[in-house]
């Protein structure tokens, strides 16, 4: 698929001509310049065609400040935006209609014409009709007249896209960005255990920033793979902290918001456990949002190269994280380091095999046997006096993705909960399930 690129300056529109086109909120969007930092990827289909469309950080003239960790950042997000120009089929140079040609503004220009790629000039927050008396001025960049929109209003947003469809020279297609058969896998974990490190050692390149300062990432990425013939989508998101931990309608906020619906559209959460500090309370309420959203589970204990190891260091680790995390204990657990890449590709089998649980279907007599037996090896009690003794007639699997069971009984307020983990249990054992929650329903038989 064709990709996109959208260039200017800090504060000239990017992310939010980025959401306008694809019609959500992807982007992060703020007044504070530099919100953006990674290159965000998304396929936009119009019209029957499709191409994928890609936002970057502002590009503009680096501070140097003398805070090592900032001037990290700030050479990440211009490799990030400089990176994403090369690989770009066409370029979308956005300008400030509202403001005067600014130095910035003219060392882009200068740049995309090296780049000697195709480049279409966009006239950003033209609302008024006095807007567009700037539209001759920016002529003298050099790239052409500039073509008028209002990314906050959606003005003249189809001619875009037209010039751009005309430009690619692209012919109708179907929009593969929810490809079925393709595997969505959401990086998930508190800020700094190294999410976005993991992805980019998976890859093998610097789809994400990477910096030592926690919260980097912002807004949540998607990364096209494949993989032993599996196509995945690999979905990095910010830190999760806790609501508590968080300011109201800031920038992290709205970053959170988007890492908990990345959770939502996965089908798989990989968790990053940093080994350095070991399982904490952040690290279960991540969790916690993962088991609510009846999605898969993999656990990943990264950073395993700093750790002094003997031969029972990692059985010991593992003892350690199912005593901590003994209400998941069916999720695999890998061990991994992002710096040697140890045991990474690890990550995507085991997401394959994770997924092929989550299909699985159970015959109807087979599941009917498991609760005989279970009938039989543990008949179920009375939850108290008042309660008549509970009966399970039979069961049949009602969906997939994740596993759904739909227990008949004689009354649903008899079966104490106690019993549903008891079953659960012995499904497990019988049909495995790895890596996927269990959903179990109670029904009254004359229902």
């Amino acid at each position: 698929m064709k990709k996109v690129a959208l260039v200017g300056r800090p504060n000239v529109g990017k992310s939010t001509l980025f959401n306008r086109l694809l019609g959500k909120e992807y982007a992060i969007i703020s007044d504070t310049a530099g919100t953006t930092r990674d290159r965000l990827y998304h396929a936009c289909e119009w019209d029957g065609y499709a191409f994928q469309l890609v936002d970057m950080g502002g590009l503009d003239d680096l501070t140097y400040t003398e805070d090592s960790s900032k001037r990290e950042i700030e050479e990440g997000i211009q490799f990030q935006a400089e990176a994403a120009i090369i690989e770009a089929d066409l370029i979308l140079f956005l300008v400030d209609a509202r403001s005067e040609i600014l130095e910035g503004d003219i060392k882009i220009a200068k740049m995309l014409r090296k780049q000697e790629k195709p480049v279409l000039l966009v006239s950003n927050k033209c609302e008024a009709e006095k807007h567009q008396q700037s539209l001759a001025e920016f002529q003298k960049l050099g790239l052409g007249p500039a073509i008028p929109v209002s990314a906050k209003n959606g003005n003249n947003t189809d001619l875009l896209l037209e010039k751009v469809i005309k430009k690619l020279k692209l012919s109708k297609q179907k929009n593969s960005d929810y490809d079925i058969d393709e595997l969505q896998l959401a990086i998930v974990g508190k800020p700094n255990v190294g999410k976005s490190s993991i992805l980019n050692a998976i890859t093998g390149t610097k789809i994400s920033l990477v910096s030592k300062v926690a919260g980097t990432t912002r807004d949540t990425i998607d990364t096209k793979l494949e993989y032993k013939g599996q196509r995945f989508n690999l979905i990095d998101t910010a830190g999760i902290r806790r609501k508590g931990k968080i300011g109201i309608r800031n920038i992290e906020h709205y970053s959170v918001l988007r890492s908990l619906k990345a959770i939502e559209r996965c089908q798989i959460a990989v968790l990053i456990i940093d080994a350095t500090e070991g399982i904490t309370k952040q690290d279960q309420h991540v969790i916690e949002y993962v088991l609510e959203a009846k999605k898969g589970l993999i656990l990943v204990v990264n950073k395993w190269d700093l750790i002094e190891k003997d031969e029972h260091t990692m059985p010991q680790f593992e003892h350690y994280l199912q005593k901590k995390l003994d209400y998941v204990p069916w999720a695999p657990l890998v061990f991994t380091s992002a710096v040697t890449g140890q045991r990474l590709t690890k990550i995507l089998d085991l997401a394959r095999t994770v997924r092929e649980e989550r299909l699985k279907r159970i015959e109807t007599s087979k599941l009917n046997s498991v609760l005989e037996m279970v009938k039989i090896k543990h008949p179920p009690a009375a939850r108290n006096k008042k309660h008549k003794k509970p009966k399970f007639y039979y069961a049949t699997q009602a969906d997939v993705d994740p596993p759904t069971f739909v227990f008949f009984v004689n009354d649903i307020q008899c079966i104490h909960f106690s019993y549903l983990r008891y079953i659960e249990n012995s499904l497990r054992e019988e049909f495995g399930f790895l890596g996927t929650p269990l959903i179990i329903r109670l029904k009254d038989k004359k229902e």
